[in-house]
């Protein structure tokens, strides 16, 4: 069994597709717990739900696995906290905020999309309406930012 840092979740992109895989990363500190209580909180379909944080752990298939503790979110200057709990899955995005290391040839993450996103100014609705157009296969260049191409 394999593991990286950062936080995994199960995502209700709509009211009945299956939750979608989504991995946080980033430097220790960047708000990867805050904005996974974010969207667990205030999922609009009450099914978003957390798979592990801080150091999360995949089986044999590629599947991040939640912990034997269970769904327990660390809040920075908080404490620990027990959060809605999705099942195991495979990852479908990679959401990096900032800078990070990790290993970028674990096999678990070979089919994820990577996403970047500042720390600074994402929020849980954001990344949500981001995902969705992902996942529909939609682009998220809308003309008023330089586009891929400058």
């Amino acid at each position: 069994m394999s593991g990286l840092h950062g936080t995994a979740l199960g995502i209700a992109l709509d009211e009945e597709s299956p939750l979608r895989g989504v991995m946080l990363v980033g430097p220790p500190g960047c708000g990867k717990s805050k904005l996974a209580a974010e969207l667990i909180a205030h999922c609009p379909y009450q099914r978003t739900g957390l798979i592990a944080d801080d150091l999360v752990k995949f089986d044999g298939g590629g599947w991040a696995e939640p912990p034997a503790t269970g769904p327990l979110l660390h809040l920075r200057g908080m404490g620990i906290a027990e959060v809605r709990e999705a099942p195991p899955m495979g990852i479908d995005f990679l959401v990096k905020l900032g800078p990070t290391e990790y290993d970028e040839s674990e096999p678990a993450l070979d089919n994820a999309r990577e996403v970047p996103a500042d720390p600074e100014h994402i929020t849980a609705a954001g990344l949500r309406l981001a995902l969705r157009s992902l996942a529909s296969g939609q682009s998220l260049w809308c003309g008023f930012e330089p586009g891929p191409d400058g």
